[in-house]
């Protein structure tokens, strides 16, 4: 890269004009100052030995906040205030740019049909916040939990209290084979648009074949019957010498009664 040079400001705006005459309808918008600059989301403006820092959106920018009326789980759409607000923030130097930020984006929220107390709660735990504290990166812990990892639903919630309310049953056995309760964390669930919008085509990946549709019998390392297979996407039954096609990938361990029946027909051969 080369160095950049200083020049007049007449100069820059007259290239930047130039560059507006085009027919592609690219239009360069600029504000040039010597005071504050637009970054991102943040306006910087130098003030005597440093510099402060607020919030800044697009004149354009719309309210793309997720609607609290959105097939989420509860948890996740109240946790989005406590974010933003700890966003804001970070972000603004000063308490009254702060306090005005966080009154439009009070109101952007209440547009989104959010309730007050959420709002008035993140709110409160953003003002009282050490500004300090929100540089420092937090370090994720570990806690060495099975996640069960589910498509979220309208069982989801009923799912998450029955193993609330009853996993002592299963850990209360003398025989038991069973840990701690598994955190359940919840997947997207499919949209309007993944139903009506959908590709054929599937990128092939490196991990675990993701991506790839697999057919045919699979090594799953974990039972007795892998010594019996063979890896084979086709078996032919011995006696009436008829070829079966496996159109899907199987595995010993997910499914075990095909795979019995699997290797009984190769006894027969």
């Amino acid at each position: 890269m080369g160095k950049s040079k200083k020049g007049p400001k007449d100069a820059c705006i007259q290239f930047i004009d130039l560059l507006n005459q085009n027919n592609l309808n690219i239009h360069l918008t600029y504000n040039i100052s010597k005071d504050a600059v637009d970054f991102l989301d943040l306006k910087l403006r130098k003030e005597e030995e440093r510099i402060s820092t607020s919030l800044f959106r697009k004149s354009t920018a719309t309210n793309s906040l997720l609607h609290y009326q959105s097939f989420h789980p509860a948890h996740m759409k109240n946790g989005i205030p406590k974010a933003q607000f700890l966003r804001l923030r970070r972000n603004c130097t000063r308490v009254t740019d702060f306090k005005a930020a966080s009154a439009d984006l009070s109101s952007r929220f209440q547009n989104r049909g959010y309730p007050k107390k959420p709002i008035s709660h993140a709110y409160q735990d953003a003002k009282g916040s050490d500004r300090t504290q929100l540089f420092t990166p937090k370090h994720k812990v570990r806690d060495g939990k099975i996640h069960l990892i589910t498509r979220y639903n309208n069982q989801w919630t009923a799912l998450y209290r029955i193993l609330e309310n009853h996993w002592y049953l299963l850990t209360s056995d003398q025989k038991s084979y069973v840990d701690n309760k598994p955190k359940i964390i919840a997947r997207k669930a499919p949209s309007l648009k993944d139903q009506l919008v959908q590709s054929h085509f599937q990128r092939p990946t490196r991990k675990l074949g993701r991506g790839v549709k697999l057919k045919g019998t699979h090594l799953c390392g974990q039972c007795n019957i892998c010594s019996f297979m063979l890896g084979q996407d086709c078996f032919t039954n011995g006696q009436e010498l008829i070829l079966y096609v496996l159109s899907n990938m199987l595995t010993a361990a997910r499914d075990m009664l095909f795979m019995r029946l699997f290797a009984h027909a190769r006894n027969c051969m």
